[in-house]
């Protein structure tokens, strides 16, 4: 398994079977800095994590979404470094600012659901996973064989059908997800409208 690969299939399945929540990610959103609990200060620099204890994940991020700030917002509306994610930032520039744009997510736990409805967000993820590894795949072969991916080639329609399988399945989980955390006091409603599927 390559380096690629491994990131697609680390990204969706590390510990999907064994861990009790769910990550839901908003997108970017500016967030006023003293909102931020646990930001390291000059005489401390060890940075605390207020979250549940919770699996550093792989994140495949869009370039210009590299270098930022990675929070989870809390229950009370305040928010916590993303462990893991935000290495070689400049805390005393972040701290200076009264506000900054930060990739925001959300931890949604499954326990207070049933099991049934525990396993039915699980199978998302597994299904992704699936999916992921077979457009990437199918996507190196086609490249190995023809030297580019030619959307009008079975191969590249292939890979759109299941890239648009990919889109539904995300845009299922994330409004299920919504649903949970909005129901669980996690965020607010209104934040439904605003959140990016990647």
């Amino acid at each position: 398994m390559n380096k690629h690969r491994k990131a697609e299939y680390t990204l969706r399945v590390s510990s999907t079977e064994e861990r009790d929540y769910e990550w839901l990610d908003l997108g970017v959103r500016p967030v006023e800095t003293n909102k931020i609990v646990n930001l390291p200060t000059r005489k401390k620099t060890e940075k605390r994590y207020l979250v549940p204890p919770v699996e550093t994940r792989v994140k495949v991020q869009e370039e210009k979404h590299k270098g930022m700030l990675h929070l989870i917002r809390l229950k009370n509306g305040k928010y916590s470094l993303e462990p893991g994610q935000n290495q070689g930032l400049n805390f005393n520039l972040i701290r200076a600012s009264r506000r900054v744009d930060a990739m925001v997510s959300i931890i949604v736990p499954l326990s207070p659901l049933d099991k049934k409805e525990q396993q039915h967000i699980k199978n998302y993820a597994q299904k992704l996973n699936q999916l992921d590894l077979k457009i990437f795949d199918l996507t190196q072969y086609t490249l190995g064989k023809h030297g580019h991916l030619e959307p009008t080639s079975s191969e590249g329609m292939q890979i759109l059908k299941w890239k648009k399988e990919k889109h539904a399945l995300e845009t299922a989980r994330y409004e299920r997800l919504t649903q949970i955390a909005i129901q669980l006091q996690l965020m607010p409603p209104h934040y439904r409208l605003q959140i990016n599927i990647r």
